[in-house]
């Protein structure tokens, strides 16, 4: 009987372990062979719900491990649901972070291995940007000096700073292999991108209060928020996903299927708009003048009549969006970012070059007794800009712009390698770069600038780099 064992465990870590080497594989399988003895062990000893946490946690690490890609699949899927949360007691994480996590521990098991066995050198080419990161994170340490609750800041400084790095930056340059893995990548986004236009949708017919006054929204499910409350949370996902969905327009080949997808881009564009956020105008608009500039500026007369067309389907919209702008709502939301703006800029005054301390904004709005009695509870600072110069000073600030200018340089770079030698790829390149300007402009006037929303597009967008490089210096 124990051979019969044996036998089923050396399978199960062949399956799991496929590449090891073979004179290691019977350590490989005593050592699962008594990590599932301590897990049953451990279940007469400690709380069930503890022993069957670590056992799903230990399993998931091995199939991220040997399957990462479909980890990153996982993470993409959550990427904007940040106010899915999970929540035990005090610790509690959104869904996104904690799958990151758990793809970051297994693709770097694998890494690790895999340089161990000599099939791959660590080198700094797998870090983009890890030099302006450094950079940036040693400018927020600083911060630390004089930051007036040291443990809060360092922990701010590991998550979500160093955090956003590793598991939206890094872990997506690494899994995405080449061109029909960033394609799934795509696929992915665009699904999340319906989902979050379908809430917008719904919210339009079916709103949470009476009057003519309508906005696309988020919206709950059973009591849940995936996307939060603001309408700018709904926007911020579809200027990163509308050039995506042109991509995947332009790649299929299939009549149906482009018809299809060509409607659902115009229903993201749609809801986009209906969300009423001047920030998503701002940075939808730009997203297509980068389109009209580079891919069709030879047929600006057509361009030029589609755009009066449009101009005038939407001219509703823009007067409504013209109502919005010049009543009280617009005038409140004006006075509180110009109030957050100047505390910024009071804090900043007092520590020009290393700021005040990381993650320390909302302390110091906290402070400012008259915007509580004006506004209530302290909000984060609308911009990244006024956040950093608060937080981590001019250094900081800077440090911070030089690794967002690597980032577009390099889809840059690339894109003028593409275009002479490979239309296809420089298709992909053109929807990263637009969708880059487009999240990146967001985060100048919103609070989502070191979580998944912002950065993992722009780790997707470094992957399609690489292996549209690697792809023409194999064609030299």
């Amino acid at each position: 009987m124990s051979r019969w064992k044996f036998v089923i465990m050396d399978n199960l870590s062949k399956k799991l372990f496929p590449n090891f080497d073979p004179e290691h594989q019977t350590l490989y399988t005593a050592i699962l062979a008594v990590v599932i003895f301590l897990g049953v062990a451990a279940i007469m000893i400690f709380p069930s719900l503890y022993v069957g946490a670590a056992i799903v946690g230990f399993l998931l690490l091995l199939f991220f491990a040997r399957f990462p890609l479909a980890g990153l699949y996982l993470v993409v899927f959550l990427y904007p649901f940040i106010n899915l949360v999970f929540v035990y007691k005090s610790l509690n994480i959104p869904y996104v972070d904690l799958a990151a996590m758990l793809v970051f521990a297994g693709w770097f098991i694998r890494y690790l291995t895999e340089w161990r066995r000599g099939e791959r050198r660590p080198a700094f080419k797998d870090f983009p940007g890890i030099i302006f990161f450094l950079l940036f994170i040693i400018s927020a340490s600083l911060s630390l000096v004089v930051s007036d609750s040291f443990a809060a800041s360092f922990k701010y400084l590991l998550r979500p700073l160093l955090f956003f790095y590793l598991m939206f930056v890094v872990l997506p340059y690494n899994v995405v292999k080449n061109k029909k893995d960033l394609f799934r990548v795509f696929g992915i986004f665009y699904a999340v991108g319906i989902i979050a236009a379908l809430m917008g949708l719904w919210s339009l017919f079916f709103p949470g209060h009476t009057g003519l006054f309508r906005r696309a929204v988020p919206i709950s499910i059973f009591g849940l928020w995936p996307l939060g409350y603001n309408q700018n949370l709904i926007a911020e996902v579809l200027v990163s996903i509308i050039p995506i969905g042109l991509y995947l327009f332009w790649s299929v080949k299939n009549e149906l299927t482009k018809r299809w997808l060509f409607l659902g881009v115009l229903l993201m564009t749609f809801i986009n708009f209906m969300t009423l956020s001047r920030t998503a105008w701002i940075a939808t608009f730009l997203e297509f003048i980068i389109l009209f500039l580079i891919k069709y500026r030879h047929y600006w007369r057509r361009v030029l009549l589609y755009s009066v067309a449009i101009l005038l389907l939407m001219s509703p919209i823009i007067f409504y969006m013209y109502s919005l702008v010049t009543s009280s709502v617009a005038s409140s939301s004006n006075y509180n970012r110009m109030f957050l703006t100047q505390i910024s800029l009071d804090a900043w005054r007092k520590h020009p070059w290393i700021g005040n301390g990381a993650g320390v904004f909302q302390d110091l709005v906290s402070q400012e007794q008259f915007y509580i009695l004006e506004f209530g509870a302290p909000l984060d600072s609308h911009g990244v800009i006024q956040k950093l110069l608060a937080e981590s000073g001019a250094l900081g600030l800077a440090t911070f712009m030089l690794l967002l200018g690597y980032v577009l340089w390099r889809i840059v770079a690339t894109y003028r390698r593409a275009v002479k030698t490979d239309f296809a790829a420089s298709l992909v390149i053109l929807v990263c770069f637009m969708t880059a300007v487009g999240s990146i402009v967001f985060q100048f006037f919103n609070t989502s600038y070191f979580v998944s929303k912002l950065w993992l597009p722009l780790g997707v967008a470094l992957a399609a780099t690489k292996f549209v490089r690697k792809t023409k210096e194999a064609r030299d």
